[in-house]
């Protein structure tokens, strides 16, 4: 839809110019030596409307920017009060183990909502979606828009594990290390799994 909307803002401000450009072309013209001034008023306004359009462009562009970029915020209440943290979402992979979730992650419509998680070892990755969006998850990562299918040695075996509304269990890990999960279906939603 974003490219639909950029097209047709660059038509709408093609034919503002094409129709500037006739409007001084007319007022060039001459009635017995004078230039009309209202062919000139005309421009004036048409090259007002040009920069309004521009503006609003910038600011449409700036804002589909921030909502295509990676980041939630999620609130949590406590007791006395709720308080709301930032955490990073899937299209990154990696972060040190302070900002990884603990044994469980969520999935958002295209997303993990956590792009990292520590696993103990012996234990499983609890997979939970927080909305319902179907997600199908394999070994591997997704690498500049392309998917990487890999299996690291240690990891258990993820093929194809379809998760849509119910919890899924991934596991045990039985070995130490950092391995990786990603959802077939949507670009850049990768998973950093670290087992200590």
């Amino acid at each position: 839809m974003a490219s639909w909307l950029s097209r047709r803002m660059q038509y709408c401000l093609w034919s503002c110019l094409t129709d500037a450009v006739r409007s001084d072309a007319v007022a060039s013209r001459t009635v017995r030596g004078t230039v009309t001034s209202k062919s000139n008023t005309m421009s004036s306004k048409r090259f007002k409307a040009v920069v309004m359009m521009l503006a609003v462009l910038a600011l449409g562009s700036i804002l589909l920017a921030a909502c295509v970029r990676p980041g939630t915020t999620t609130t949590t209440s406590t007791g006395g009060g709720s308080t709301a943290t930032s955490t990073p979402s899937g299209g990154g992979g990696g972060g040190g183990s302070g900002n990884c979730a603990n044994g469980t992650v969520q999935t958002g419509a295209s997303t993990f909502m956590q792009s990292c998680v520590t696993v103990a070892k012996g234990a499983s990755l609890k997979i939970v979606p927080a909305v319902t969006s179907p997600h199908i998850l394999d070994n591997g990562s997704w690498v500049n828009g392309n998917q990487q299918i890999a299996q690291e040695p240690g990891a258990p075996s993820v093929n194809n594990v379809q998760v849509t509304s119910s919890t899924v269990s991934i596991g045990p890990f039985t070995t130490a290390g950092t391995f990786h999960i990603f959802c077939t279906v949507h670009p850049n939603m990768n998973l950093t799994v670290e087992v200590k």
